[in-house]
């Protein structure tokens, strides 16, 4: 349990001072604008052994104020440690997400805490 702590603190401080990094972010186009995420290329502990879901960061591509999006997909990563699977996520998900998440009240061109948004990718997109 003091592990998942550290972790979920580790990754609040990464992501509220700061804007992701440019390095390896995906542009995907939404509504007139263009937004980058990212998942993180390898697994946390946590992820590792399946404790926590898979994670998505999302900003707005904007050198002015931004909000960061995290997105909890409801499930483990492909690449945990016990049980590896293969699911895709795909530019088509990002933007459904995106859409999903400024109708929640993600207001993306504003500097605030991180928005967090909790899915369950398979009944989200069961039909994709």
């Amino acid at each position: 349990m003091f592990v998942m702590g550290i972790d979920l603190f580790s990754f609040r401080i990464k992501f509220i001072n700061m804007s992701l990094p440019s390095k390896g972010l995906r542009k995907v186009e939404f509504d007139g604008l263009t937004y980058e995420w990212t998942i993180r290329k390898k697994p946390t502990y946590m992820q590792g052994v399946a404790g926590t879901g898979m994670k998505i960061a999302i900003q707005l591509k904007t050198d002015s104020d931004r909000s960061l999006l995290s997105v909890d997909l409801g499930f483990t990563r492909p690449d945990n440690w016990l049980q590896s699977h293969k699911t895709a996520v795909t530019p088509k998900h990002i933007v459904s997400i995106i859409d999903r998440a400024l109708k929640a009240g993600w207001q993306s061109d504003r500097k605030k805490e991180p928005f967090k948004l909790e899915l369950n990718f398979f009944e989200e997109f069961e039909n994709y």
